[in-house]
Formats: C-alpha cells, structure tokens, sequence
C-alpha cells in the first residue's frame, strides 16, 4: 500500500516512520525548503542551529524522549535548569516554585499563600474534565483573587490568545500547570538533531521525501486512491512537475490548509472545522554582545509591552555554545491583522528597543549582532469552551483521507511531545 504525507512537520516525518515500520510505502510532502514545521532549525550562528520558535522538552514528555530513545540521539537530550520569572512595573520576580512564590511582593503575603496553594491544588488535580465549560478567566479570577489575577495571569491571557482571552477554558490552562516540570531538556545541537535523526530514519526504512515541493492538484479516483500533481522550482529556475498515485492520504497541515487543500469536503464538515480560530506565532530572535538578563524564561505581566515573552535561550545552554553571544526569543501571538505582522525585522526592533530598556535599564542597540524575524500562521489555536466539540476525529468524511493536525491535541497545549503522539496515535489506527 503507497501511503502519502502531506507536511514534514514532526507529525508528520513520525507518521512516515511509524507507518514504514508497519511495511507501507510511504512518500512525505513537504512545500517549505526546510523539515521540521514549526520546530525546524537554522543555521544562527557557525555551525550552531536553533529553532525558529522557541522549543525545550518537559522531563516527563515520554512521547518524544521515547521517539528519541528509538533514533539513537537519547545522549544529546540534556537536562537544564530552566527558570520562569515574572516581569511587573519593571522589576523582575522569579516564580517558578513555592519559595519565590513566597518572596513574590507584588501580592500580600495572604495572596502570597493562596496563589501557592490553588496553584498546587491544579497540579495534583489527576483531571481536568471538570474545567471544559469553564472559561479561565472566571475560574482564575475566582480562585487566585483579583490582585494575583490582574498582576500575574489577566496581561498572559490576553498576550497570548488577544481579545478572546475571557474565552478560554480553563482546561487548556490546567493542563499547562499540570504538565510543567521543574526541569527541562534541550537537545546538544538543537531540535535539528531530532529532525535529522528522523529524516535520517525514513530514508533509511526505504521513505520518499519530497521537500520545497508545491502540491498543484489533488483528485480521488472512482476507486478512491488519491492523484497528486506536483511542482518545484530550483534555484536554479528550473521548473520540475510530478505525479503520484496513493492509496491513502495522511495530512498533516493546520486545518485551513486542509480545507484549501480538499475543496470537496461536505460544506458542513468544513463549517465545523474552518470555526476553529487561530493565532499567528511571531519571534524576533536577537543575537547580542552581551547578556540581556540572568534568566532564562521571562513571562511579560504588562499589556503596554508590544511582546509577550522573553527567552534567553543562552541563559538555559550556556553562553559558550553560543560563542559567547546571548541568543534571546521576543515572542509574541497575534491575531490577523496586528500591524506587527507586517513590520520586518528592523522595525520591530526599532518598536521593542524601549521596552528591551525597561528589562535592562543598560541594554543599547549597539548589543545587538543580528535580528532575525519568523511568523508561523496558525500556531495557535483558541481553546474556547466549545472548543472540544469543533475537535475533528483522524477520519475525515472522503474515504482514504486521514487528518493529524495540532488542533486535535487536547486539552494539552500544541509542542513536539504531543506532535510525535499524534501521529502514533493516528497511524496505529491504519
């Protein structure tokens, strides 16, 4: 049986090696010059690759240390300390266990105390089915108390999912709180080395991989194999088209793309499906001269900033690997729209340089090496309460057709454990 892939994300490059394991014949489809979607790496500095949006790995994200363990690179995974803190009227408070809770002086010592304990309550909850028709917003608010609300979780919610933040269940955000581990780990050589141990793998087990390639025509047969036309520009202009016949289909796009892919949908199915709401992830990743902080993970708990997060990505692997620099993430996620989607890298320096200032009162843009700008439309999807409902099962209404997209993950939010979960969970169903 000739399976097809459609997407060289990490769902889909582990669903072609899960499904050569099973004996099919399998041909991945990829339209970017790179694998890896949203965890794919580039080349930041000599020799030293790092991912376009931010990555690390929870301790016990068993999914992807076990596709790990399997591809021979376990011994490149390394376990880090991985500090979150937390920046309010320009100050910088670590809070990322029960002593800097205790030390965090925005909140009184009585908020202190009930921000620890509801915090430890959602991390031994075994489950969090009672949260899905519950919005965060109200469960937070109810529970945290409005100070701790408004300093620590209001300005997060709204950076992270923008006018829709009173939507989201809090499910979604329990499962956040569940899944963090004190410890994280990182591969020596980036997510890069996962990807090429798995490109590696696949080729290896008799796999076709078709990168930079434009998927021009998709047909069902009447004996519902799939037909798709092809077609890749090289560099060089040359313009290259191709035909494949499959048996099946898995796809792995954002389910937008799936929708623009297969046109012949029922219009109710895609109805359904087309109502999920994404955001756009964007970063700006800075190289600078110097450090920009002592900490690794800062979230920001201020709305005037124009990003979100800041990850100093050499706090958590060391300045030497970098070679000296300081590799720092600014990210944020946007609706359609936001004019910062359309701003190059220059300008939303230009935009974040005060703000950079307020984090570090030294920082000059003279720091600053390089500034390299990514977006990754549909990084997101908004976990309202009815999210669950719109979820679309691996089978799609045309037959041979299989869908394994991260809008499926639920309720754990989107990353690379649950992608390789995904696509076990999908291909032991074919």
């Amino acid at each position: 049986m000739k399976i097809g892939v459609i997407g060289g994300g990490i769902t889909g490059l582990t669903s072609a090696l899960e499904l050569l394991k099973k004996g099919y014949e399998v041909t991945v489809i990829e339209n970017e010059p790179y694998w890896g979607g949203l965890a794919s790496a580039f080349e930041i500095l000599p020799g030293v690759f790092i991912e376009r949006f931010y990555h690390h790995l929870f301790t016990n994200d068993e999914e992807i240390l076990g596709l790990c363990r399997e591809l021979g690179i376990y011994g490149k995974l390394k376990t880090l300390d991985g500090k979150t803190s937390h920046f309010f009227e320009n100050k910088i408070y670590p809070l990322d266990d029960a002593l800097a809770v205790l030390k965090f002086s925005p909140l009184n010592v009585f908020e202190r105390l009930r921000f620890g304990l509801v915090t430890l309550y959602l991390k031994l909850k075994k489950n969090g089915e009672s949260f899905n028709d519950i919005t965060a917003d109200w469960w937070l608010r109810k529970w945290y108390g409005q100070r701790a609300y408004t300093v620590v979780w209001k300005p997060l919610l709204q950076g992270k999912f923008a006018t829709d933040y009173d939507k989201v269940s809090m499910i979604w955000f329990w499962a956040r709180v569940k899944k963090r581990t004190a410890k994280l780990i990182y591969p020596e050589g980036g997510f890069q080395v996962i990807i090429d141990a798995l490109l590696k793998a696949i080729v290896e087990k008799g796999g076709t991989l078709l990168g930079r390639t434009r998927i021009e025509k998709i047909d069902q047969a009447a004996d519902s194999s799939w037909r798709i036309s092809t077609r890749v520009v090289e560099d060089s202009g040359e313009d290259r088209r191709g035909n494949y016949s499959f048996d099946k289909l898995v796809v792995t796009t954002s389910l937008r793309t799936f929708i623009r892919l297969f046109p012949s949908l029922p219009e109710d199915y895609k109805d359904k499906i087309g109502s999920v709401r994404y955001l756009n992830a964007q970063i700006l990743i800075l190289v600078l001269a110097r450090r920009l902080s002592s900490h690794y993970w800062i979230n920001i708990g201020e709305t005037s900033f124009p990003f979100l997060v800041v990850g100093e990505q050499s706090n958590l692997f060391g300045l030497e690997y970098y070679h000296g620099k300081s590799v720092v993430y600014l990210g944020n996620y946007l609706p359609d729209g936001d004019r910062r989607l359309s701003m190059n890298s220059a300008q939303l320096l230009d935009l974040y340089l005060p703000y950079l200032k307020k984090i570090n009162p030294e920082f000059e843009k003279s720091w600053v090496d390089k500034a390299i700008n990514f977006v990754g439309p549909f990084a997101q999807p908004v976990v309202a309460i009815d999210y669950k409902d719109k979820i679309p099962s691996f089978e799609t209404p045309l037959k041979n057709l299989y869908l394994a997209t991260m809008a499926q993950v639920y309720p754990w939010d989107r990353g690379t454990n649950y992608a390789v979960k995904l696509a076990k969970d999908l291909t032991g169903k074919l």
